[in-house]
């Protein structure tokens, strides 16, 4: 089913159909959902994980919280699919006069240089130790939706140590802070 979700909203976005519902959120509580969310997972491969706000006031986004959910599950479900038993996560929010940030960051396998300039074609996988995970959709999309939201997703990666994903909202995205 999630294959085919994938494919529907891939297809959306090429063809120019996919809506965009766009309203304010705050972007602490977005967050604080995903990772809720995702614990049964993060607790099955005993991860450990920390969710970092570098602000003292909330950070309120103009954007479709729904997709910017959508992106972030994407992201974590693949770091908590490609990080080893015992691990970390770490997921940061940062903002600046350029706009809001988001890292995602683990510990996993990392990701070659080669395969780095591939990741975002669709279809594409990571070859883990041999074996292949995933639909080779989920960062396709995850480019997509964030080009189709005014950001962009770019990756640091190192193989054997773990990748970094920061997901970069423009200060166009109405960035605000709650007093």
């Amino acid at each position: 089913m999630e294959l085919i979700n994938s494919l529907l909203d891939l297809s959306k976005i090429e063809a120019g159909q996919m809506q965009i519902f766009n309203s304010e959120f705050q972007l602490e509580n977005l967050l604080q959902d995903v990772m809720e969310w995702l614990e049964p997972l993060l607790q099955e491969k005993s991860l450990q994980h920390e969710l970092v706000f570098h602000s003292d006031t909330p950070i309120m986004l103009y954007s479709d919280s729904g997709k910017v959910r959508q992106v972030l599950i994407n992201l974590l479900g693949n770091a908590i699919k490609f990080t080893e038993s015992g691990g970390h996560i770490k997921v940061s929010s940062i903002h600046d006069v350029t706009g809001v940030s988001i890292e995602i960051q683990d510990t996993g396998c990392g990701i070659t240089v080669d395969q780095q300039q591939q990741i975002f074609e669709v279809f594409h996988q990571v070859n883990s130790s041999g074996t292949l995970k995933g639909t080779g959709l989920g960062l396709a999309l995850v480019q997509s939706l964030m080009k189709l939201l005014g950001g962009s997703v770019s990756l640091k990666s190192k193989y054997g140590k773990g990748s970094t994903f920061t997901l970069h909202f423009p200060a166009s995205s109405r960035l605000k802070h709650e007093s």
